[in-house]
């Protein structure tokens, strides 16, 4: 198995995934879709250009399933085959990690939905929080790939759990296996299969023999996801073809290793693919109530000019900025948090111990 270590390369892959799913919705809030376009734009190159690229924000959610298969289910899967595996810990880490940028992102997007007027049920930000598949905020429909974030992190941590030799812990891992199953049957069980692609992955990838075969695995991944495009339905919630989001998923198994076997020669190229990477979480929690916002001073525009593709990217630029702030206002507390809690756990297993 490979040996852990940091992978510049996924960084910039984690931000790539943000940046599709950013750049997809920035288009659909400028120029709404290909048929609302001006006759004498359609067919032009810019509208060729902008409507090739900018259109894999289905993808980019898919590239963050497997990856958090491989970064999350795959180094948890090593920590149990190593020993190490701790139920809690992994709890808290999950914890911290999802919540600390989730809470106040819902807190904000449930404040701006009653601002822009848009109809908001209690359930809604609560179904959010907890990841039911009862409501939705309009607000930042991006948030629904979250509630699948969640219950892969118990699904997995659940079957871990389940295998370790504390009658305790199986217990309560029983309890968390079958809320996630509950969860799932309202859910796509192919994204559950996909997140299992990126653990397969990272079991599988030995380092030297991904280096070997690096030009053919690279050749085979990009046969992969180009082919599933072909599968692929015009709404991603319809959802895609199991057989395309399958296929986009085998692609991004492939072509991982590749990308963690190999490290950049550049620091700065490695610093700047770090730092973009840290923050593209919250990117992808902010980004979408923010051009809501924007869309509500600046409609859609039918005509594909300088004026209109500059506003086009001061809306992306806008996006990335508050992505940033929010990153910095929440995101960079995680760390501490996941401390408080930990120490927390433990005070009261020192408490329950003396008493």
């Amino acid at each position: 198995m490979l040996k852990t270590s940091h992978w510049p390369l996924l960084d910039w892959l984690r931000f790539f995934a943000a940046l599709l799913v950013v750049l997809d919705h920035a288009r659909q809030f400028t120029f709404g879709s290909y048929q609302d376009l001006d006759p004498h734009a359609k067919g032009t190159v810019a509208a060729v250009l902008i409507f090739a690229t900018m259109r894999f924000g289905k993808h980019g959610v898919l590239i963050f399933f497997v990856l958090s298969g491989y970064l999350v289910g795959g180094l948890a899967t090593k920590r149990f085959l190593e020993g190490r595996f701790d139920p809690r810990g992994y709890a808290l880490d999950r914890a911290a990690r999802i919540f600390v940028p989730l809470i106040p992102a819902i807190a904000l997007c449930s404040v701006l939905q009653i601002w822009l007027g848009i109809p908001i049920r209690f359930q809604d930000p609560v179904s959010a929080m907890l990841g039911l598949p009862t409501g939705a905020l309009l607000s930042d429909v991006p948030l629904w790939s979250l509630r699948y974030e969640m219950w892969f992190y118990v699904f997995h941590g659940a079957v871990l759990s389940l295998l370790l030799p504390s009658r305790g812990v199986r217990i309560i891992a029983f309890g968390f296996l079958m809320a996630s199953l509950v969860a799932f049957s309202f859910l796509a069980l192919q994204y559950l299969f996909c997140w299992y692609l990126g653990v397969l992955s990272f079991l599988t990838n030995t380092g030297l023999a991904s280096r070997r075969s690096g030009f053919a695995g690279a050749a085979i991944a990009l046969a992969f996801l180009t082919m599933s495009q072909a599968f692929a339905r015009s709404s991603f919630l319809g959802p895609m073809t199991i057989l395309g989001a399958t296929g986009f998923s085998a692609g991004c198994l492939l072509l991982l290793p590749q990308l963690a076997n190999r490290d950049l020669s550049s620091p700065r190229l490695v610093r700047l693919g770090g730092g973009l990477a840290a923050f593209s979480y919250s990117l992808y929690l902010i980004h979408y109530p923010v051009l809501l916002v924007l869309g509500r001073y600046l409609p859609p525009v039918h005509r594909i000019d300088f004026a209109n593709c500059a506003l086009l990217a001061g809306r992306v630029a806008i996006a990335m900025l508050a992505g940033y702030v929010f990153y910095l206002a929440f995101e960079t507390h995680i760390g501490r948090v996941r401390s408080w809690l930990r120490s927390g756990w433990h005070r009261t297993e020192r408490v329950e111990t003396a008493s």
